[in-house]
This record gives structure tokens, C-alpha cells and sequence, in this order.
């Protein structure tokens, strides 16, 4: 299916357009835009998003892949602002010694793996 592109304005692109370009679906535009994460320009059905809408979706598409939840990434992004600069800090260190502590464990798992594989 086609798309018309329909531009409001020259930095404005609409949530097909998003889609597209950061290849998630308009639905997970949504929730992200639902949860504050996100924020759109609405003119009547239609919602608009700013260049920086396309890097913060990279940024959040990342956090998730290493494992932060959407709800980590809303506080490391500044969106909730009940979170003090020592939360997002210590957040952060704690995901670290989670990802660290996962690493050394994928690691283990791996060299097992190729001692088995080498007795073969």
C-alpha cells in the first residue's frame, strides 16, 4: 500500500512518515506517545512529530535492546519529573552492574559451549 505524503510543514513529519523512517510500527508510535515518551502535534486526526521525535525513537529502540524497561527510559529521558538527577544516576548504575553481571554470564555460557563443541 502507498502512502500520500502529506507534509504540514517542512519540520514536521507525520506518523507514517516515523514509522518508515525508524522502522517501528505506528502502533508502538502510539503507545510511546501514550506513555510520554513521545510527543505529538495533533491536527484533527492526524498526529505530527518534530525531527527529534526519529532520534529519540533510536535512543529508546537501544535502551530496550540492553534491557532498560520503558518505564527506566521515561526517567533516564527526564519525563518523570518526580525522579531527582541521584535516581536517574543510581538507576543507572544498577542497570550497569545487571548488564555487566548478565555479560559475565553469556560469557561463562559461551566458553562451555566451545569447550563441548571442541570435544566433538
Amino acid at each position: 500500500m502507498r502512502f500520500l505524503r502529506v507534509s504540514m510543514s517542512a519540520d514536521l513529519i507525520s506518523i507514517a512518515e516515523l514509522s518508515a523512517s525508524a522502522n517501528v510500527s505506528t502502533r508502538v508510535i502510539r503507545h510511546y506517545e501514550s506513555i510520554g515518551l513521545l510527543e505529538a502535534i495533533r491536527k484533527g486526526n492526524y498526529r505530527w512529530f518534530d525531527a527529534n521525535s526519529l532520534e529519540i525513537l533510536g535512543d529508546v529502540r537501544l535502551l530496550l535492546r540492553i534491557g532498560f524497561s520503558l518505564q527506566e527510559i521515561g526517567v533516564l529521558m527526564g519525563k518523570d519529573l518526580k525522579e531527582t538527577s541521584e535516581f536517574k544516576l543510581g538507576s543507572c548504575v544498577l542497570k550497569r552492574k545487571d548488564l555487566l553481571a548478565r555479560i559475565f554470564e553469556v560469557k561463562k555460557i559461551s566458553e562451555k559451549m566451545l569447550k563441548k563443541y571442541e570435544k566433538l
